[in-house]
């Protein structure tokens, strides 16, 4: 709830001093209504669950985004971390061919966050990169994708999207907390 609160007071406070207040306000009060429809969706949940059963069992997990949806895949990362103790990196889409290309294989988990946006095509490609390499992709956007081989479909929020794609991460790594039996509200080691 911090994270979330914070990105969107953020987003008002940059909508304020840039003299669009009033649309900052109406564009979080309907993100506030998906979002309460989202968590409110018992399929939405019954998916979720059914994604952080399978990655309960996987040894690393990747995250790609970019754009806006950097810093919601690295807060992704930092959550499945927390509550599932398994690793897990998060990174810009277009740095997955400088390093991370090489531990792609059969069944690596990879959660990639898609917007509509400029970055679309750049986060396409390297969905069409794993895949290549046989990586099991689930997709959060508004839009499935042929490459996605599980899809958390969110709503197409436009500019903020990014409050809307952290909803479902949270989520997976709530849910595979609890799959794993670890305790959600007081992670080992953490100060």
């Amino acid at each position: 709830k911090v994270f979330t609160s914070q990105i969107a007071w953020g987003y008002l406070l940059s909508k304020i001093t840039s003299g669009r207040g009033d649309e900052g306000k109406e564009n979080l009060s309907i993100l506030a209504e998906q979002i309460e429809n989202y968590l409110n969706t018992n399929s939405n949940h019954e998916n979720i669950k059914k994604i952080a059963k399978r990655l309960a069992r996987a040894k690393d997990i990747f995250l790609l985004g970019k754009y806006q949806n950097f810093n919601i895949i690295k807060e992704g990362m930092i959550k499945i971390i927390e509550g599932s103790y398994i690793h897990a990196h998060g990174m810009p889409a277009g740095d997955l061919k400088h390093y991370a290309i090489t531990l792609m294989e059969k069944g690596v988990p990879v959660i990639v966050a898609v917007s509509e946006d400029v970055a679309k095509e750049d986060v396409i490609n390297a969905i069409n990169q794993v895949k290549a390499r046989k990586a099991e992709v689930i997709g959060i956007s508004s839009q499935p994708h042929v490459g996605f081989d599980y899809h958390l479909q969110v709503p197409d929020m436009g500019e903020t999207q990014a409050i809307m794609n952290v909803i479902p991460l949270q989520l997976l790594a709530y849910y595979m907390a609890v799959e794993l039996g670890n305790n959600v509200d007081k992670p080992r080691n953490i100060a």
